[in-house]
């Protein structure tokens, strides 16, 4: 089950979570099975979170930092993944 605070957090916006994410860098990323369809997370930092069964439909992840998560089983349909390497 996702960390309500950090589902909270991711949905104020990408700079707003990326900062969260410097200033606490030891937090376990949860999003385990949440729903962030349409969202825009370009340049996002999901490294190391766990992702499982997340709904990430038409996401938009141009740019995302994704080393080392977890995306077993999430739905990435329609979503936007330019990731820089």
């Amino acid at each position: 089950m996702a960390n309500q605070e950090a589902c909270a957090m991711l949905r104020r916006g990408v700079e707003t979570w990326n900062q969260w994410r410097q200033d606490n860098p030891d937090i376990e990323i949860d999003l385990m099975g949440d729903r962030s369809t349409r969202m825009d997370l370009n340049k996002v930092n999901l490294s190391r979170a766990h992702l499982n069964f997340a709904d990430l439909n038409r996401v938009q992840l141009s740019g995302a930092q994704l080393i080392n998560s977890d995306l077993m089983r999430a739905n990435l349909s329609r979503a936007q993944l330019d990731l820089l390497i």
